[in-house]
């Protein structure tokens, strides 16, 4: 069964994300959807994909979505979740990037 969430401000200081961050649930992942952009994702594994560096409103949507979801003891200050986003995303987007130009040699050839 899958559900959909907002994500409430139970770190940050902001009174409210104003709908602009759900948190949907489906088959034991849990993924924070910001402005409509899949931000990350929790697998039931408990392994975070984080899936781009983002504007600083997103990345307190993140900030609180790792507080709250993924449950570790780290300095979620902005810049160490810039830090984590940048450690998951740098080996997800070169993969992106060389499936991509085999892709494009394979239509080329």
């Amino acid at each position: 069964m899958s559900t959909i969430t907002q994500l409430t401000t139970q770190f940050d200081s902001h009174k409210s994300f104003y709908g602009k961050a759900l948190v949907y649930t489906n088959k034991g992942y849990t993924s924070l959807h910001s402005y409509d952009t899949v931000v990350a994702t929790i697998s039931p594994s408990k392994k975070i994909t984080i899936t781009g560096d983002y504007s600083n409103t997103t990345m307190r949507h993140l900030r609180e979505f790792v507080k709250q979801y993924y449950a570790i003891d780290f300095d979620t200050s902005l810049k160490n979740v810039r830090k984590l986003a940048a450690e998951y995303w740098k080996p997800i987007h070169a993969k992106r990037a060389k499936d991509a130009k085999e892709r494009d040699a394979r239509l080329n050839a």
